[in-house]
């Protein structure tokens, strides 16, 4: 097994993170109805479903779901049968700070697919002593960030692979018109310049305007070995408003000019036919 190394980056050390509780919470059905709590709650449905109401808004959860419970907002949980968390409460400034770095809003509370960690969650209770419940509740949470930040992550990859997915299809149907720019891309897609290039650079590892060059010099080639094409025709053909500069372009990456690759596409196929 290789080595490996993750340097962490440095906190503040003003910014507390306190847990409160670490509860296996079975009785729902006495919560009552609605109610605001005083401070964050991680829950992990360990056991049956039922349906969590935040600021009124209902979802539904089940085993292996991860909810939060956020200070200040009204919440209320309809339990089903035999429904049961796992949860700890928390508060503290580094609370507010993970919360905002994963994401985690009054509108999106419920972070699902969790179910092989719920033995995990319930078996460390039977850890829990007066000396380690502290330890053991901020390490279950932290856990549990990491678990969500993991997925956020996955989920973010995704969503980029698929804009990408999308602007590479579009580049690849409209490349031989004129106008397509990194421009017009942003104008269509509603992402900034920076993003759409980052994008190319990340998944191809070359600059969008690389790689339409690139296809346009591929499509270029291909109509010249179709058959005797005047270079101006091909140039716009592929794209190019200036012949001149498709010339200067075709030469820099064929090391050779159009010419000279009709004139060599045309001794080839004489040769072949002999």
């Amino acid at each position: 097994m290789a080595n490996i190394c993750k340097f962490v980056p440095t906190g503040n050390p003003d910014e507390t993170l306190s847990t409160i509780n670490f509860v296996l919470e079975t009785e729902y059905s006495k919560f009552g109805k609605e109610r605001i709590s005083s401070c964050y709650v991680f829950n992990i449905v360990v056991k049956g479903a039922g349906t969590f109401i935040l600021r009124g808004k209902q979802f539904s959860v089940k085993r292996g779901d991860i909810f939060f419970i956020i200070p200040g907002e009204s919440y209320s949980i309809i339990p089903g049968q035999s429904f049961a968390c796992a949860y700890i409460s928390y508060i503290g400034l580094r609370a507010n700070k993970l919360m905002d770095k994963l994401g985690i809003k009054t509108d999106m509370p419920v972070f699902p697919g969790y179910e092989k960690y719920v033995k995990f969650y319930t078996d460390a209770f039977s850890l829990v002593g007066d000396s380690t419940v502290e330890i053991l509740a901020e390490g279950l949470l932290l856990y549990g960030f990491s678990l969500i930040g993991k997925s956020c992550e996955s989920r973010a990859e995704k969503a980029e692979t698929d804009v990408f997915s999308d602007i590479k299809k579009y580049v690849d149907k409209n490349f031989s018109d004129s106008a397509l720019s990194l421009e017009s891309l942003c104008r269509k897609f509603r992402y900034n310049s920076k993003y759409i290039s980052k994008l190319f650079k990340r998944k191809l590892n070359v600059g969008f305007k690389d790689y339409l060059t690139v296809l346009r010099i591929q499509h270029a080639c291909a109509l010249m070995k179709e058959g005797a094409i005047p270079v101006k025709t091909v140039a716009y053909q592929c794209g190019f408003s200036d012949p001149l500069y498709f010339s200067k372009v075709f030469k820099l990456k064929m090391l050779i000019s159009p010419k000279e690759y009709c004139e060599y596409q045309h001794k080839s196929v004489e040769a072949s036919r002999r």
